[in-house]
């Protein structure tokens, strides 16, 4: 017996961003099980990702990895774009979107760099520590060999990851980072725990050491007074290339997921990406233990970029980001990053750049297509009961309300777990009868808002579209912009019916 009180689920608020863990009846109303392409753009709503546009028209070299980038600034303001394709440093033009061969680096192991005194010192694990004036390369004479990782802390230049001392810390001599004295300027990290360095960063004066299964500090500024301590023996840092640093914190992907340190206490952000693999969800789960290497991140306008391979892959064509303001996961499809590069310098606009596999570079964040494809979209609620459980309701009508006038979105209204699902269209400009019943009370307000409500079709078979729970699926494919503000569903409750089935 239906009851005689209409009920409204609404959701306007989607802040809380993606969440896959198993049970998803737990979740928030401001939380959901899939987002894709979306960003945060406000408080409340959601909006398509930007697109993407290639640095350059032609492939670099051979046209495969661009596995290094790196944007580099000197004192008088001049900058360059520098990447790493293959074996093969290239310098970019930017404003012809062409790359010139700039000679061997030695190997094609992703590299790290850094800039002190007007020069680029680089290390890629393929013999001595690297230099780029600007114009020539150069190799450090005496400089540890196979290195992996550098940085520089309180005018000395420190490498790691050299693979026959793979927990030894070198160091240059202060202010000279062309001198190495590797027989007496190094720290060993534990040297016999059975683990080995696998990135350095600097937090304010301290230098941080990982490895794959702890976090070490290093203080003091000479021979004299250096001391070691250890901060952690369970978390370290899986994936080298994923190390950044923001606001004296750290970012990082351990094989237990995501985390954030502070120089004293470890925080994990991911638990919400950290998938069950049985539901057959993309997630942090999905990662190989021989990927974690390949993985890379940067951080950009606060949001943490985190792209990966999952099983069988052998590029990076899955991307997490989180937002740093709401604490937020969504993830993007259609970007394949082997590496990244900030702009953040005089004159360059904070923009943000990515390397793929074809010998491209990209400018991400930037129009509304990737290089004129289409970008799909798709939100997922979590799944609702509307007070209990045990009760059948009927969706009777559905409201959508967005940024966008150009855009057909299509709502699924998906019925306990799959055992129905029935999509609704809500078109750019709707004016046709629709499953049998037509299409009422559309307006255009005010800021281009558009609100649409449409009833839901009557099935000749009158419990087919009856359930115990809901959720709503929108989903697009597009070049147009969509900025999704609230949507929401009008349902009637049978008042009992204990016992029965659908």
């Amino acid at each position: 017996m239906p009851s005689d009180k209409a009920q409204l689920f609404f959701v306007d608020n989607f802040t809380g961003g993606l969440n896959i863990r198993s049970n998803d009846s737990m979740l928030r109303e401001i939380e959901c099980t899939e987002l894709l392409n979306y960003a945060f753009p406000f408080r409340g709503g959601i909006k398509k990702r930007n697109g993407s546009l290639k640095y350059n028209a032609s492939a670099i070299g051979l046209s495969g990895e661009v596995h290094s980038l790196y944007r580099y600034y000197k004192a008088d303001l001049t900058k360059q774009f520098l990447a790493i394709e293959g074996s093969i440093l290239y310098e970019g033009n930017d404003g012809a979107g062409t790359w010139t061969d700039r000679g061997s680096v030695g190997g094609s192991e992703k590299a790290a760099f850094v800039t002190y005194q007007d020069i680029v010192y680089f290390v890629n694990a393929a013999g001595l520590v690297k230099t780029w004036n600007g114009t020539a390369q150069g190799a450090v004479a005496l400089s540890p060999t196979t290195c992996k990782y550098i940085t520089f802390r309180k005018e000395r230049l420190y490498a790691a990851g050299d693979s026959s001392k793979p927990n030894r810390l070198f160091y240059t001599d202060v202010a000279l980072p062309g001198t190495w004295d590797t027989g007496n300027n190094f720290i060993d990290i534990s040297d016999n725990d059975g683990d080995v360095i696998t990135g350095i960063a600097t937090l304010s004066d301290v230098l941080v050491v990982y490895k794959h299964n702890s976090i070490w500090l290093v203080y003091g500024t000479s021979n004299a007074d250096f001391a070691v301590q250890q901060v952690s023996s369970f978390v370290g840092c899986d994936a080298p290339h994923t190390l950044n640093s923001y606001e004296n914190k750290h970012y990082f992907l351990d094989k237990t997921g995501v985390y954030i340190f502070d120089g004293s206490n470890l925080a994990l952000i991911s638990e919400n990406i950290y998938n069950d693999v049985t539901l057959k969800v993309i997630g942090l789960s999905d990662i190989p233990s021989a990927r974690f290497g390949e993985a890379v991140a940067v951080m950009y306008n606060r949001q943490y970029y985190l792209s990966y391979s999952k099983g069988g892959e052998t590029s990076n064509a899955n991307m997490f980001v989180y937002n740093l303001l709401l604490n937020a996961w969504s993830r993007f499809e259609g970007i394949s990053a082997s590496s990244f590069a900030t702009w953040n310098g005089v004159g360059d606009d904070r923009e943000l750049y990515s390397g793929d596999y074809a010998g491209f570079v990209h400018k991400l964040d930037e129009g509304l297509s990737d290089n004129g494809a289409d970008i799909e979209t798709k939100y997922t609620s979590k799944y609702v009961h509307f007070g209990n459980p045990m009760l059948h309701k009927r969706i009777e009508e559905v409201v959508l309300t967005n940024e966008a006038t150009d855009i057909s979105v299509l709502m699924v209204i998906n019925v306990d777990w799959g055992n129905f699902a029935q999509s609704i269209p809500f078109d750019a400009s709707p004016a046709i009868a629709l499953f049998d019943t037509a299409v009422f009370d559309t307006a255009v307000f005010a800021h281009s808002k558009n609100i649409t409500r449409r009833k839901t079709a009557k099935s000749v078979s009158p419990n087919v579209n009856k359930g115990r729970a809901f959720s709503i699926t929108l989903q697009e494919t597009s070049s147009g912009s969509l900025t999704i503000i609230s949507l929401g569903a009008i349902f009637s409750q049978e008042s009992s019916n204990y016992g029965k089935r659908l």
